[in-house]
């Protein structure tokens, strides 16, 4: 959805209008980490648990909705207490209160139950129904720099109608009559849900309050350069990170039924595709930062392009650290060496920020972000190394390292032939897919060769009579 809106979006909003609901969504997502409790992650996980025995997966959803219900009234008491004390805030009310509509309908999502079942399909087509109305809303009624409020509002509906979509197929999976009021102990969850929040809240801590500390020590329109290159980066590391929240929910089962040998051959794959996928992920994003930026936000952006070549580089350190933290550290249930990586990690984004943002403004944020991924990255090889049941690549991380910038080269000489922005990121993207294809299938690499045989078994199915 980001690549088709976006493009619109910042056109019509501006850098100051977009930097503006930046800010606004990063001091609404810390009340919306209060309200989750954790729940979301630790959810997942105690589901894929107990998914075989309906009468104690209801027990678990309801208990797990209730602590969500009073943690989100919670919060909202909190947020109302900020909007009365904010300067900053009171300047937009209408902007905060629309950003805090997904926290008001996050307890009625059972996303944790959906993601434990691994029920993916319809996780997806759900998902994409809502993002179509979402695009054509957004479409029909944003149009001018003002309607930025209306924007957020939109986005919000996008989450509250996944969450009744939800709420609807609830009764699929569980079963109601067998559940005991008398026997639900909500508060059982209070203490492993506080564990797990505290690593969404030190995660949060690099992921928001960049934002938050450019919009006080910088400018919106600085915010608006950085949040350009910040969803460029995500729509990639989405495709990374997804395969760790895919496969969660069959790792914690592996471990939980003690099925080790199964676990190890998983996560040894998983290493090899985190890295297959990371090192031409990330060399692309730098070669073709400038036509990127031009044709996804416009030349207003101009300034995003050397902050989507610095955050490049953060392809790889999120797809190791999402590996390791939440397919070696978190299956184990050593939630308290993930949040000390990553404290690591926010103390050193803070640090940075603190000096670099005055200085270099949305620069410094960006290589702050960098440096805090690294140390996260660092601390998590030496935190999971008793939980390891792999061998580093090392062969194949030469090979695809020295694959992706053989492709980067490639891809950079080829633009110089082309001058308009979507012809060079269309045949750069081509140029340098087929090359790194080509590479691997020459190299019989284990992961391309598994991805092109699932392909042509997909192929042949839908081929069948």
């Amino acid at each position: 959805m980001p690549l088709v809106t976006f493009p619109y979006v910042s056109r019509i909003l501006l850098p100051d209008g977009v930097g503006r609901v930046a800010f606004a969504q990063a001091i609404v997502a810390y009340f919306i980490m209060i309200g989750s409790l954790g729940i979301p992650l630790y959810g997942t996980r105690e589901v894929a648990k107990v998914r075989n025995d309906t009468c104690r997966l209801t027990q678990l959803v309801v208990e797990l909705f209730l602590l969500n219900g009073m943690m989100t009234l919670v919060s909202f008491l909190f947020f109302g207490v900020f909007m009365a004390v904010s300067g900053k805030a009171a300047t937009d009310p209408l902007l905060f209160w629309a950003c805090t509509l997904p926290m008001l309908l996050a307890p009625i999502g059972f996303n944790f139950l959906y993601s434990g079942l691994e029920e993916f399909t319809f996780i997806a087509l759900r998902t994409i129904v809502f993002r179509i109305l979402t695009v054509i809303a957004i479409f029909l009624f944003v149009h001018e720099a003002t309607d930025y409020w209306l924007y957020v509002f939109i986005l919000g509906l996008n989450t509250a109608g996944s969450n009744l979509i939800n709420l609807f197929f609830l009764k699929r999976y569980l079963s109601f009559k067998t559940l005991a009021i008398k026997n639900l102990a909500v508060l059982r969850h209070l203490k492993p849900a506080l564990v797990v929040f505290s690593l969404g809240a030190v995660i949060s801590i690099y992921t928001a309050l960049d934002k938050v500390m450019l919009g006080y020590l910088s400018s919106d329109s600085q915010i608006g350069f950085y949040v350009v290159s910040d969803r460029l980066i995500k729509v990639v590391v989405l495709f990374v990170t997804t395969l760790g929240t895919v496969l969660l929910p069959r790792i914690s089962n592996y471990i939980e039924n003690g099925k080790f040998e199964e676990y190890g051959r998983l996560v040894s794959f998983s290493i090899r595709a985190v890295f297959f996928l990371c090192f031409p992920a990330a060399i692309g994003l730098i070669v073709l930062a400038d036509p990127l930026v031009n044709m996804f936000a416009g030349s207003d952006y101009s300034s995003a392009v050397e902050l989507v070549q610095i955050m490049g580089v953060n392809v790889l350190f999120i797809g190791m650290s999402s590996f390791l933290g939440f397919q070696v550290l978190y299956p184990h249930n050593q939630e308290r060496r993930l949040i000390l990586s990553v404290f690591l990690g926010a103390v050193t984004n803070v640090c940075f920020n603190w000096v670099l943002i005055p200085q270099w403004h949305a620069a410094g944020a960006a290589v702050a972000t960098l440096c805090a991924e690294c140390v996260v990255v660092c601390a998590q090889i030496v935190l999971a190394r008793p939980y390891r049941k792999f061998n580093w690549p090392f062969m194949s991380i030469i090979i695809y390292l020295s694959s992706s910038i053989f492709m980067g080269g490639f891809v950079y000489f080829s633009l110089s032939l082309f001058e308009h922005d979507v012809s060079r990121f269309v045949i750069g993207v081509l140029l340098g897919g087929s090359s790194y294809a080509i590479i691997m299938y020459l190299m019989h690499d284990e992961v391309f060769d598994r991805l092109m045989k699932k392909c042509q078994l997909r192929k042949e199915s839908r081929e069948m009579p």
